[in-house]
């Protein structure tokens, strides 16, 4: 079936128009786009609250309306507690730091940077419950998925040739790094992994979208979207009809990551005076004169940081306020890590719980809907793919992530209902 087919997928594949959509269905394709272009809109109007509000959205309709699927719940509550639970120690971990730790930091900022810690678990928490199990909402999000990769695909290609305003600087040679509507390429590559990470939930059927879909990550030049494609690839071949994890998937998708992304790792994390190896190997010494519970919220590595206002002494005192794209009022690289960020902000205990969280999180959408497993698993590939080179799952587009996740589990339930 071509895609520009006049009859719409929804009726072709599940006997449903797109036109038979509810207002519950409608709200949510319009939240998670709102998600999905939360970049871009701040770019156009300056409003930067699209993932504030989606994760608000989710949270509202957990608990208000459980997508009407309250009886489908109860093999993942039990982790989804887990979860909270571990975040709740997360939080109180950051708290702590900010009380005992001594380092003067605004209130505003912490809150700030206490809530966009809180997101992404929240909203994928909230996602699982919240997801309305619709097949025509389902049929609609793919819909827009696979023609969202054709224009992108159309566009990426052009953009090699021609400059058009959707391009950044060049690399490997190419004339320029794609962008699409977005300000960096790495929001283009956000939203394609979460694309086509909801996809993979129909693999035999969405197949050559999702190939197109890596293709187009691979535009933007960046080698978190060589990895994330090497990985997809991967899954594709082995993942198989079982759709369960190995010990070698583990180990094999790591050697993919460390060979595509090695150099690049030299690069950033193995010479002095780069931003993110010098937030890396201070993050460490912060651990340490901090122990064993960290800085605080809004000390070290967040966004909120990054304005002059909030900017932490902690710079000055680890040399980092001399550091290029670190300096204040010129700190555009100063939320480029993730990890770094946890090891100075949480401390050494704070990374391992954190590290299980995301773990318990992991379980719980693996385990909530077994024709969704792929989809999880390449979801949260890309999440710690890019916990190497930039805020990951502290980052606004992470909440999108979750919404596509969420998506692609309450589509297999309805699949099977």
């Amino acid at each position: 079936m071509e895609l520009l087919d006049p009859t719409p997928v929804a009726e072709v594949r599940y006997g449903y128009r797109i036109s038979d959509i509810r207002i519950f269905d409608l709200m949510f394709l319009i939240i998670v786009n709102v998600a999905l272009f939360g970049e871009a809109i701040q770019c156009v109007t300056g409003f930067s609250y699209c993932d504030e509000i989606a994760t608000i959205y989710l949270v509202v309709c957990a608990v208000f309306t459980n997508g009407g699927r309250r009886a489908h719940l109860e093999h993942i509550s039990t982790v989804s507690k887990c979860s909270l639970l571990l975040l709740f120690f997360v939080c109180l971990i950051g708290v702590f730091g900010n009380l005992f730790g001594g380092v003067n930091v605004a209130m505003p900022a912490i809150l700030t940077d206490l809530f966009t810690c809180c997101k992404f678990p929240v909203a994928l928490i909230a996602s699982i419950y919240a997801c309305p199990s619709s097949r025509v909402l389902s049929s609609a999000f793919e819909f827009e998925a696979r023609l969202l990769i054709l224009i992108m695909a159309f566009l990426g290609l052009a953009n090699l040739f021609f400059d058009f305003g959707m391009g950044s600087e060049p690399r490997f040679g190419l004339r320029a790094s794609f962008v699409f509507v977005f300000d960096h390429p790495t929001y283009l590559v956000f939203c394609v992994a979460g694309l086509v990470a909801y996809l993979m939930k129909s693999m035999e059927d969405n197949l050559p979208y999702i190939a197109v879909g890596l293709f187009v990550a691979c535009l933007s030049l960046r080698s978190k979207a060589f990895a994330f494609a090497g990985i997809c690839l991967f899954l594709l071949i082995t993942f198989g009809k079982r759709g369960r994890l190995s010990f070698w998937h583990f180990l094999f998708g790591f050697m993919v990551v460390f060979f595509i992304g090695y150099d690049q790792f030299v690069n950033y994390y193995q010479s002095s005076g780069v931003a993110r190896a010098e937030l890396a190997r201070q993050s460490v010494a912060v651990a340490g004169d901090f122990f064993p519970l960290g800085s605080g919220f809004a000390t070290y590595g967040s966004a909120v940081t990054a304005q002059l206002c909030y900017y932490s002494p902690l710079y000055f005192n680890y040399g980092l306020s001399s550091v290029w794209g670190l300096a204040p009022g010129a700190s555009s690289f100063l939320s480029d890590t993730f990890w770094p960020t946890v090891m100075a902000q949480f401390g050494y205990f704070g990374v391992i719980v954190f590290t299980v969280l995301l773990i318990a999180l992991f379980a719980m959408c693996y385990l909530a809907e077994k024709g969704s497993r792929l989809a999880v698993v390449c979801a949260f590939a890309y999440l710690l793919i890019s916990s190497t080179s930039e805020s990951a799952f502290f980052n606004p587009s992470a909440v999108y992530i979750a919404m596509c996740m969420g998506l692609a589990i309450s589509s297999g339930r309805a699949i099977r209902s």
